[in-house]
C-alpha cells in the first residue's frame, strides 16, 4: 500500500481522481438531497399556511366594500351633476 501511494503512473492517478470524484459526487448528492428535502418541507408549510387563509371571507368583505364604493361614487356623481346643472342655469 505504501508503494502504491507514491506511484505516479497515469492509470493509478486516474483511478485516484475517479475515486475522489465519485466520493465527492456522492457526498454532494447526499447534501443536495438533504437540502431539497428541508426546502420542500418549508415550502409545504408555507403552502399550507396560504391554503388556510380565509379567502372566501375576504371575497365577501371586498364585495361589501365594492358595493359601498359604488354607492359613494353614485352620490358624488349626483352631487357633481347637481352642481353642474345649477352652474348651467345661472349662465
Amino acid at each position: 500500500m505504501e508503494r502504491r501511494q507514491d506511484d505516479v503512473r497515469i492509470d493509478v492517478l486516474v483511478e485516484r481522481i475517479n475515486n475522489f470524484i465519485d466520493g465527492r459526487y456522492a457526498d454532494d448528492q447526499k447534501h443536495s438531497e438533504e437540502w431539497r428535502n428541508k426546502f420542500c418541507q418549508k415550502l409545504d408549510k408555507a403552502m399550507d399556511k396560504i391554503d388556510k387563509l380565509p379567502c372566501p371571507q375576504r371575497i365577501e368583505q371586498t364585495k361589501g366594500i365594492k358595493t359601498q364604493l359604488k354607492a359613494l361614487w353614485a352620490c358624488v356623481s349626483a352631487i357633481l351633476l347637481g352642481i353642474i346643472a345649477e352652474w348651467v342655469k345661472q349662465k
